[in-house]
């Protein structure tokens, strides 16, 4: 990704293995911290919103105004 240091690619990478690890392992956590308004997904829907959010996550990263 144009802009992407390597370092950044690297944080990026392990954020998003990290987040699936995460939705992968049923805590119930989600359903604890939303007062029970949100339940069990389907792992399509959970994948999908994870992917979407890791991806903004990485494309921040690689905007020109990102910290180091």
């Amino acid at each position: 990704m144009p802009g992407l240091a390597p370092a950044d690619a690297v944080r990026g990478y392990l954020h998003a293995i990290s987040i699936g690890m995460a939705l992968m392992a049923p805590t119930g956590r989600e359903r604890a911290l939303s007062d029970g308004a949100i339940g069990e997904e389907p792992v399509a829907a959970l994948v999908a919103r994870a992917v979407r959010f890791a991806a903004a996550g990485i494309r921040a990263l690689a905007a020109p105004d990102c910290p180091d």
